[in-house]
């Protein structure tokens, strides 16, 4: 009841049996309204039907469980990043019996990545669209990480070349001595 993270357990046709408080919590959910719905109507569209894949084939014993990443939509609309770890818990036999599903909400890093891709982006549309050549230099060893297109194309200098070449590679000596 206190775990860090979500738990629930669901039958093998997806109706959710039991969750703990943390997974309520997360959901916007009572425990009353979650128990016997069918759990795939809390995942969100693609990712549904990928985790209903993993599901048949965990409970056909392809595997002893599997970990996705996936969206879930709380009681408000709102999408829900979860890292989910799901297993079957099976009888002596072999019998499916349920499954129970670990879950961590992972909503802040995946905003975090977003940021990071849109600002990756910007950074590059600007870096490879400037008229004012550009090299990204290493500040402990004065080796070229990047440079842009545009000081590719008026130095002739192909990027492959003088990738991770020391930055006085790339001018003459008598530059060098200015």
């Amino acid at each position: 009841e206190n775990a860090p993270g979500g738990i629930l357990m669901m039958s093998v046709d997806t109706k959710i049996m039991a969750a703990n408080k943390y997974l309520c919590e997360l959901l916007g959910y009572d425990i009353e309204d979650l128990i016997n719905i069918p759990y795939l109507d809390l995942v969100a569209t693609p990712d549904d039907l990928e985790f209903e894949k993993k599901i048949h084939s965990l409970i056909k014993g392809e595997y002893s469980f599997f970990e996705i990443e996936k969206q879930l939509i709380h009681k408000n609309a709102q999408h829900i990043f979860v890292l989910s770890t799901v297993s079957v818990v099976k009888d002596n036999e072999g019998i499916p019996l349920y499954i129970i599903e670990q879950l961590t909400d992972i909503t802040k890093r995946k905003i975090v990545e977003h940021a990071l891709r849109v600002s990756e982006r910007k950074f590059n549309s600007f870096f490879n669209s400037s008229s004012v050549m550009y090299l990204i230099i290493s500040k402990d060893q004065y080796r070229i990480i990047d440079c842009n297109t545009t000081y590719s194309q008026i130095t002739g200098f192909h990027i492959d070349k003088i990738i991770d070449n020391s930055i006085f590679s790339v001018f003459s000596d008598e530059d060098r001595s200015v």
